[in-house]
């Protein structure tokens, strides 16, 4: 498991079963990352990528080498629920470079949600309200860039309509539908302040087909209001679909995550009680998430620097790392924000 630790600017790794982390990356805004980095992905050769939002850049840390794994790795793999998440196994072992390289310098706004495709395109959304690809051969700018929206809207200024965004917060690829789905709060960003002229507070599956020009709304009111029934939902920044197309959403201020299989209007509680503690049975601000073959639900929880596991029809969740306050030592977090479980169970979380 790995998992981004926001206050840290380190990502720890957790092998199954240890609740201790090690740490895989460390490093200052020169080397790595700032304290603000909402997002981190994996491609398929184990190299990481984190959405640097005070660099306004994307930045990778290279694997350098996932030698000596036999004999570590679990005698069988948990199969991933969706072909978008990483099928490398790192292992235990595995050494990255101590400094990270600059793949996305060019953006023109704030990022916070990146994704993966399984060619290991990379999509990235950002404060100008804007989605954008680019390739692993190409991460220089252009306009060709942009997958949403896709007709004409104002730099900097979100819309509600179906072919409009607003601010994206979470993102996810479902290759099996050739889709992007994405959490939009609506507003915008300007000179570092929130507008929210335009409140969204739902989830988008656009289309990756060249072309597309409008998305379709699979979660949430998609009108502009929130109210926290469960046909609603507030700012998510965790999305997962899993292999029969169930949409899990990690509800950040409703402190709960819920699942929205397809075509329904309404969400299902699956994990917190939407209200804030500090027991296992509390989501104190959820924000990344990750489902395993079992339908085990693992829970970045910022608010209370650590992550858990609900397992199905659990009325409380599981410690499974941090949660011992907040702190830089092996069993803390500060403020984690993403999590990634590769192939073999090992654990990686942002700390940033």
């Amino acid at each position: 498991m790995y998992i981004l630790d926001a206050g840290n600017q380190r990502i720890q790794q957790f092998t199954p079963g240890s609740n201790v982390g090690v740490t895989v990356f460390e490093g200052s805004y020169n080397s790595g990352f700032g304290s603000t980095a909402y997002s981190m992905i994996m491609d398929s050769l184990g190299n990481l990528y984190v959405a640097d939002y005070n660099g306004m850049r994307v930045q990778k840390i290279t694997l350098v080498t996932r030698s000596s794994c036999s004999g570590i790795m679990t005698t069988t793999a948990p199969t991933i629920t969706t072909t978008t998440r990483p099928s490398v196994a790192t292992c235990s072992t595995a050494v990255y470079k101590t400094n990270a390289t600059s793949v996305i310098t060019n953006l023109t706004g704030y990022p916070y949600a990146t994704a993966l495709d399984t060619s290991n395109n990379i999509y990235v959304s950002d404060s100008t309200v804007r989605v954008y690809k680019f390739s692993t051969n190409t991460t220089t700018f252009s306009n060709s860039n942009v997958i949403a929206p896709m007709i004409y809207q104002t730099l900097n200024t979100g819309g509600s309509s179906l072919s409009q965004i607003g601010l994206i917060l979470g993102l996810f690829i479902e290759e099996k539908t050739n889709s992007i789905y994405m959490s939009d709060i609506g507003g915008y960003i300007s000179s570092n302040y929130y507008y929210g002229s335009s409140y969204n507070y739902r989830i988008q599956r656009w289309s990756l087909t060249p072309g597309t020009v409008a998305g379709t709304t699979v979660a949430g009111y998609g009108s502009g209001s929130a109210s926290g029934s469960y046909n609603s939902i507030s700012a998510s920044y965790g999305l997962y679909v899993d292999s029969y197309g169930t949409l899990f959403v990690s509800d950040n201020a409703y402190r709960r995550v819920t699942t929205w299989p397809q075509n329904t209007v309404s969400g299902i509680l699956v994990a917190g009680t939407e209200v804030a503690g500090s027991n296992l049975t509390y989501l104190n601000g959820p924000q990344g998430i990750w489902i395993d073959r079992n339908a085990n639900i693992f829970v970045v929880v910022s608010g209370n620097h650590r992550v858990v596991k609900w397992t199905v029809n659990a009325t409380s969740g599981i410690l499974v790392a941090g949660g011992f306050w907040q702190g830089p030592f092996s069993t803390q977090f500060n403020w984690p924000t993403a999590i990634i479980i590769d192939a073999y169970g090992n654990m990686y979380i942002l700390d940033a």
